[in-house]
């Protein structure tokens, strides 16, 4: 095992046992029950313990086609944890956006239209960067554009980095076993997602 893993790792452990500090700081001491504040807490520490997971597995290599995606674990604005991994056996389309983000906004109708399109086919999901954005933006923008796919939330921007974001939006079209077809960096239209979607949904031996 190299020295970089071991130090890895032991970040990690550390990065674990300040978080269960915290949990057992924010119990009832009279109780032992916890507060309010501790669901919120728990769920933030579990998310980030999560995404630092992730990073330490895969923090070696960038996205490659014809590679497995990297895998990852994030809380949908209907609370409930996404993994990559759990939509696979059907094709993939992996969105990264802003609410500030201009492109990002041309784009949301079509991906919106192609999700109603391929529902039965395909997955969207859109992971909002939500490290360099406003979670509560993020939810009005999702809301107002009417997402009906699951949006992901990115705050601590492990994912964006795992997945080296740089110009967004930026979309990796990803197959039914999990693999990366193609990468797509700028607003896309709906003649070409529909036909990036067309060729991940064409049998293997004739991609």
């Amino acid at each position: 095992m190299s020295k970089q893993v071991v130090r890895d790792w032991a970040m990690l452990a550390v990065f674990l046992t300040v978080a269960l500090v915290l949990l057992l700081l924010h119990r009832d001491p009279a109780h032992g029950a916890q507060s309010r504040e501790t669901p919120a807490l728990a769920g933030s520490a579990r998310e980030a313990a999560t995404a630092q997971i992730a990073s330490l597995s895969a923090r070696s290599a960038a996205p490659r086609l014809h590679a497995f995606a990297p895998d990852f674990t994030l809380e949908g604005l209907d609370g409930a944890m996404h993994s990559l991994s759990e939509y696979r056996g059907k094709p993939v389309v992996l969105n990264f956006w802003a609410s500030w983000c201009g492109p990002c906004r041309d784009e949301a109708p079509v991906l919106v239209g192609t999700a109603a399109k391929y529902k039965d086919k395909a997955t969207i999901l859109a992971v909002n960067l939500t490290a360099s954005d406003d979670e509560s933006a993020a939810r009005s923008f999702a809301e107002g554009q009417r997402f009906r796919f699951p949006v992901l939330l990115d705050r601590l921007g492990t994912v964006g980095e795992l997945y080296r974001i740089r110009p967004i939006p930026t979309t990796f079209f990803i197959d039914a076993r999990g693999v990366i077809a193609g990468e797509a960096l700028g607003s896309l239209g709906e003649e070409e997602l529909d036909r990036r979607i067309d060729a991940l949904l064409q049998p293997a031996d004739r991609q």
